[in-house]
């Protein structure tokens, strides 16, 4: 890149957001949340040219802002998205990578521009690992694993060291109680819960296995729920020896009785190790999403133990899945539109790059329920 590039594309301010996804459910509330603080330009895209522009439409007239528009984009037809990308600044990615893999972080990348990914996508993550030191040198930020799980277990991780100090032990639970899981959405997560697991168990990540589970005690209004091992590359790559973490492990609670023992029957048969087993999984999923009773819900919960003793606890959530995801993704994008983006350009895992206290102060302000408590040791 010659430096006449260089200092263009510093001068630019960004102005022009795409959502990929953007009339879904997480992409039409993240687009809601961006219309109302930020002054960007936001495209609603997907493959329905209709459903764009009548998404539009009407977030313009719940936000009263006309910077929003809609475009039809074929996510799997490469040359044109690579094409769409060159017209705008960043995109943000709210649909499935089934079948994608890096597909959209490469067409970012030939575009030029920035890229926001809600994914835990294993071929896209290899894609992106592969291609971190061009992506730093052409100056460009692209954000992965952004939104709710993944994206703030390793921030409330974070911040739990910021205020503890070193930490010994740290469990985080993940509740989801949602009756409507779309079919890509139910495919990807199967995708991921067929991978192998890990938990970091006397300061060595090893194998996890279902006898590692453990309940977890939400509250009152959630109460105990048995919940399972489950990796997130944010975790693995957190600094764990600098953090003085012993024991750490993610544990989530399944959606419904009917779905964990579909679930465990797919897992034991294992046809995880398929695709038809893949799509009938998601198939049966998404159909057995009906028996979910309230309260719906999405929390993560962070107990934390520091060396010293002290405590604390950290649970975040909303009553709607989609919102809990779409908060934490427009508080990143927001964060990031402040930030001298060029002097910090790179990869980077959401959870790992935010000042953590303002990220929880932006979306506890943008209407997720934060809850910190503390038992220091003095």
């Amino acid at each position: 890149m010659n430096n006449s590039n260089i200092i263009s594309r510093k001068e630019k301010k960004i102005r022009k957001i795409l959502i990929l996804g953007g009339y879904g459910a997480v992409g039409y509330e993240t687009t809601k949340i961006l219309l109302n603080r930020t002054d960007a330009e936001i495209v609603i895209a997907g493959r329905s040219l209709e459903k764009a522009q009548s998404a539009a439409a009407k977030l313009s007239k719940e936000t009263n802002n006309t910077h929003v528009s809609g475009k039809s984009i074929d996510a799997f037809n490469y040359n044109e998205v690579v094409s769409v990308f060159k017209m705008i600044d960043w995109v943000i990615i709210c649909i499935p990578l089934t079948g994608l893999g890096g597909n959209l972080a490469q067409a970012a990348y030939e575009a030029g521009i920035h890229y926001l990914d809600i994914n835990a996508n294993q071929e896209k993550q290899a894609y992106l690992q592969s291609m971190a030191a061009n992506i730093k040198q052409k100056g460009l930020n692209f954000v992965s694993e952004a939104g709710c799980a993944p994206g703030l277990p390793s921030l409330l991780v974070l911040y739990a060291y910021e205020q503890l100090g070193k930490l010994n032990t740290v469990d985080i639970g993940l509740i989801f109680r949602e009756s409507k899981v779309s079919y890509g959405t139910a495919y990807d997560m199967l995708v991921e819960l067929g991978a192998k697991h890990r938990i970091f168990k006397n300061g060595d990540w090893r194998k996890a296995m279902l006898s590692d589970g453990k309940k977890i005690d939400f509250g009152l209004l959630y109460g105990k729920n048995q919940c399972y091992p489950f990796e997130f590359l944010e975790l693995v790559k957190l600094p764990t020896k600098e953090l003085g973490i012993n024991n750490m492990g993610f544990y989530a609670a399944g959606f419904n009785p009917v779905i964990n023992m579909l679930v465990l029957v797919w897992m034991i048969t294992r046809l995880y190790k398929s695709k038809v087993g893949l799509k009938l999984g998601a198939k049966i999923a998404t159909w057995a999403g009906k028996f979910t009773r309230p309260p719906f819900c999405t929390v993560i919960q962070v107990d934390a133990t520091a060396r010293n003793g002290s405590r604390m606890r950290i649970k975040v959530g909303h009553e709607d899945a989609y919102i809990a995801t779409a908060i934490p993704l427009a508080a990143c994008m927001t964060q990031m539109l402040e930030m001298d983006l060029f002097s910090q350009s790179g990869l980077h895992l959401m959870g790992h790059f935010l000042k953590s206290d303002k990220f929880l102060k932006d979306i506890e302000s943008m209407g997720m329920d934060v809850k910190i408590e503390h038992e220091h040791v003095t």
